[in-house]
């Protein structure tokens, strides 16, 4: 019994709205936390995901589930992948270096209209579900095209000063 309500409480958690700071986040200007779930076929992958965009910025950092770094991005144009290794690439696109580091696309364009555009619901060939769908700031969105499907849980959003 006491791990029914240890298990229901973990459940509660995970289904509470993503937090929000005080102000509005807009889609040239904010911070968010999400779960990331890629599959293909059978092949799953997890990633953690810390997106912040400000003047016209992007920073990108994605750790594994248990916390592990695996890279941090940065462009605004051009763009400049860390490793957790130390390496430094570049490249034209942050979705170009994405998709190297995660071995799958990753379309960023596409998920920052999507997060802030309820009406959007394709985009360059990617099927887009927000949920819930009509709030001003989603709790999670899924993209699909050919056979990958990617599903963000958003835990927080923030409006960086």
């Amino acid at each position: 019994m006491k791990r029914l309500a240890v298990l229901a409480a973990f459940l509660a958690a995970c289904a509470q709205a993503p937090l929000v700071s005080h102000s509005s986040p807009s889609a040239e200007r904010f911070a968010l936390s999400a779960r990331a779930l890629v599959s293909e076929g059978n092949t799953r992958h997890y990633v953690i995901l810390e997106w912040r965009r400000k003047d016209g910025r992007d920073d990108i950092s994605l750790a594994t589930p248990f916390g592990q770094r695996l890279a941090h991005l940065e462009g605004n144009g051009e763009a400049r992948m860390t490793l957790a290794n130390g390496v430094r690439r570049e490249a034209e696109s942050l979705d170009l270096l994405l998709a190297e580091i995660l071995e799958f696309p990753l379309p960023l364009a596409e998920a920052r209209d999507a997060l802030f555009d309820s009406a959007v619901r394709e985009r360059a060939g990617w099927r887009i579900r927000r949920e819930p769908a009509e709030a001003m700031l989603p709790r999670r969105l899924e993209l699909e095209r050919a056979g990958l499907s990617i599903q963000l849980v958003i835990d927080s959003w923030e409006s960086p000063e």
